[in-house]
């Protein structure tokens, strides 16, 4: 299910492919990138919009990466539990006694 979703960005209208995600949910994504651009722009002196840009989207992109690497720990960690359980229970089993 892909959907346009209009967003109003510094003034400007574009339309974004998104799926799964609503209008308000948009709309808190692009009011929290407004900030962090807003918050790069007042460091500095003269305002570069593409620099500022590029610093929101790196920064977004460096916690997207630190929490795929972290649900790729988590399951990892859930798969080598569910296998620890599986053998116990072979083990169990192979013995004929369960109680």
């Amino acid at each position: 299910m892909q959907k346009e979703i209009q967003v109003n960005f510094r003034g400007k209208v574009i339309y974004v492919d998104a799926e799964n995600v609503t209008p308000i949910e948009m709309n808190t994504i692009v009011r929290k990138v407004e900030e962090e651009m807003l918050a790069y722009e007042q460091k500095k002196i003269v305002p570069d919009t593409i620099k500022q840009l590029m610093y929101v989207a790196i920064k977004y992109g460096m916690q997207l990466y630190k929490y795929e690497q972290r649900e790729l720990s988590l399951n990892s960690q859930y798969e080598n539990k569910i296998d620890e359980l599986i053998s116990k229970l072979e083990n169990l089993g192979s013995e004929d006694k369960l109680f």
